[in-house]
């Protein structure tokens, strides 16, 4: 006969490995879990007594090699952990545009520093390439990569000096042996820049990785004119090739473990001039409302207009009183139930006092959205309309106005003064591509005088993009004070 004890026993023995059919498998892991660590810490907690008494036997019984080899475990994936967070983002790294190729050589004489390693795509082996070789000297790196074009289509080949990069190579075949071996009769005043030809602009990204093996090359700063591989100023192209070169570097400072020892990509240096001409337009939110940036008072309706970019609602009402002048046309796209599209109207049409008629209207491209609205704000108008199709929004003015005891011309009157924009998909961290399309459309289509958006990525991209125009004033005025 079993004592009621030794039964309790048994059964607590069999419990955890045979598991309860009351309890799923996530708890009893839960609960096997739990069980590890007490034993594991009341384990650590008994070493530092053992050390003290110098019993070597309880030391050895206590602590076990499998124990001593899951402690290790557990503290090396903390330290990675605690690593990776250590590891900056992209958004961290600025973006220097630059419209020309002298500005280019002063953003390199700015921020490429000695010793560097640095990726130049796009390389014309002309004055920048040479200036910025002289600038890494001879214990730095450049990694040049261009495309194979014809000098026949292109007249981009006709400053380069291949003999500067480029090393030339007699070949000697020796018939008794069979082989054939190469001398160097020229060696390239860089020695320490490779040049890379490639056949297609896709191609760039095997230049990151060494030519034997698949490791890969960490860069200090990177230097793009997507123009002189592509032919034309793409700069939505080179943003997105901008934040896949930083993204594939943060990979290889994960897989090389030198996060730690090796400094992170310092600058992205890229000539654009539709980049550099959005950097000096793109103003962040923050930096408007502490009068770091200010509008001029001459600011005239253009296909290139300023841009706010802001965060969350109230940073984005923010400011109306900033951009938003009386009498202005105003119109928001993504209006949903027209509270931003309230105060847009108060600052435009009732706190007119000029003889200019003010205009104001908000379009969603939900029908019920605008059933609503128009219900709770019955005089301000809404209409239904895709803020994509720029047209429609034209039309729309001209519609509402001729209905308000307006004259002729105000009515056909096209364009609107100032464009708010706040649209699904576009307000958060991605779709910055589709941001920057969007207001091209609206700017090249409507010609306003800005345009605000309530979007993360632009507010980020504002944070990070600088014109070298405005980087080198400053630096003009900070050596003029000394």
């Amino acid at each position: 006969m079993i004592h009621v004890s030794n039964l309790s026993y048994l059964i607590s023995l069999l419990w955890f490995p045979i598991g309860c059919p009351c309890l799923s498998f996530q708890t009893l892991t839960y609960i096997q879990t739990k069980r590890r660590k007490i034993r594991r810490t009341a384990a650590c907690s008994r070493i530092p007594s053992l050390l003290n008494n110098h019993d070597e036997n309880n030391f050895a019984e206590v602590y076990h090699p499998t124990l001593q080899q899951q402690e290790e475990k557990d503290y090396d994936h903390d330290e990675e952990r605690h690593s990776f967070m250590k590891i900056p983002t992209s958004s961290s790294i600025p973006i220097i545009a630059c419209s020309s190729t002298i500005e280019v050589i002063r953003a390199i004489s700015m921020y490429i520093q000695p010793n560097d390693t640095i990726f130049e795509l796009g390389s014309h082996l002309s004055q920048v390439s040479r200036h910025m070789c002289e600038t890494i000297g001879p214990y730095g790196k450049a990694i040049l990569v261009d495309v194979q074009r014809s000098d026949a289509k292109s007249g981009r080949t006709m400053n380069r000096n291949v003999h500067d990069f480029v090393p030339i190579y007699d070949f000697h075949s020796h018939e008794d042996q069979n082989t054939c071996t190469q001398e160097a009769t020229h060696v390239p005043k860089f020695s320490w820049a490779s040049f890379t030809q490639l056949q297609t602009f896709h191609q760039w990204r095997s230049a990151l990785y060494e030519p034997r093996g698949q490791s890969p090359i960490r860069f200090d700063a990177m230097i793009l004119d997507v123009a002189a591989s592509i032919g034309n100023d793409l700069y939505m192209t080179a943003l997105t090739t901008a934040e896949e070169f930083m993204y594939q570097q943060q990979q290889a400072m994960i897989r090389l473990k030198q996060h730690e020892q090796h400094r992170p990509i310092r600058v992205i240096i890229i000539k654009s001039r539709h980049l550099s001409s959005l950097a000096r337009r793109l103003i962040h939110s923050q930096r408007l409302f502490d009068a770091t940036v200010q509008l001029p008072n001459t600011l005239v309706r253009t296909h290139e207009p300023y841009i706010i970019a802001s965060v969350g609602v109230e940073e984005y009402r923010r400011t109306i009183p900033f951009v938003v002048r009386p009498g202005d046309s105003c119109i928001e796209v993504g209006c949903h139930f027209g509270r931003t599209t309230v105060a847009l109207y108060n600052a435009t049409v009732v706190a007119n006092s000029n003889n200019k008629k003010g205009f104001c209207i908000g379009v969603d491209i939900g029908p019920k959205i605008i059933q609503h609205a128009t219900k709770e704000l019955p005089h301000i108008p809404f209409a239904v309309a895709d803020a994509w199709r720029v047209m429609d929004l034209l039309r729309l003015k001209s519609r509402y106005m001729g209905n308000n005891n307006t004259t002729p011309a105000e009515a056909t009157e096209w364009g609107y003064d100032v464009i708010y924009a706040d649209l699904g998909g576009l307000s958060g961290p991605d779709g910055l591509i589709e941001s920057l399309a969007l207001i091209d459309s609206l700017a090249r289509g409507i010609e306003p005088r800005t345009i605000v958006i309530k979007s993360v990525c632009l507010n980020r991209l504002a944070s990070r993009l600088k014109a070298l125009t405005n980087e080198w004033q400053k630096r003009k005025i900070s050596f003029s004070k000394i």
